[in-house]
């Protein structure tokens, strides 16, 4: 009799642990975050996060919220996902000239919450995928300033390079 109420407890404690690894479905495998010195360069910095298998459920717009001093605010709520610390403790937090970056994990979700001054940087962030097919996801930061010179400028190139930028569309890297 005892045997078997333990046996029984024993499964139910396998069933419920095996239910809640599942119910996690998608894992931050690896982040980088790159920073580029270069004053000139358009691309300030870019953070990749890549999944250990496609991710399943994750909405790509952000919450955006003007703080009282003047910067950005973008939370991306990346729902039923977690990472294994070591790997957030990497890059968490992190800061470039202009922004800053922090991970914080909630429930069963992965909140990164980007801060930045809108005067300085631009922003743009989408899927990515490598060329060895990880799937992954990525959050550019561009030179407010050159941005706008490009746009500004009467060549139809840097004006289409510039359009397709603030639109999350070009990784170019042009030098003005």
């Amino acid at each position: 009799m005892k045997c078997r109420f333990l046996n029984m407890m024993i499964l139910i404690t396998c069933a419920v642990t095996t239910l809640q690894v599942s119910a996690v479905a998608n894992t931050v495998q690896e982040v980088y975050h790159q920073k580029n010195n270069d004053k000139n360069c358009l691309e300030i910095a870019h953070m990749v996060l890549f999944f250990a298998r496609d991710p399943q459920g994750i909405s790509l717009e952000p919450r955006h919220k003007v703080l009282s001093n003047g910067m950005h605010k973008l939370t991306f709520i990346f729902d039923n996902t977690h990472a294994v610390r070591e790997v957030l403790n990497k890059v968490n937090p992190s800061k470039g000239d202009g922004y800053t970056i922090q991970f914080d994990a909630q429930n069963k979700n992965l909140v990164l919450v980007v801060t930045y001054d809108p005067k300085k940087i631009e922003v743009s962030y989408g899927d990515y995928t490598t060329l060895d097919m990880k799937k992954g996801y990525i959050i550019r930061f561009f030179d407010h300033t050159l941005l706008s010179k490009m746009s500004n400028k009467e060549s139809y190139i840097l004006q289409t390079a510039a359009s397709g930028i603030y639109w999350g569309t070009s990784s170019h890297k042009l030098l003005i």
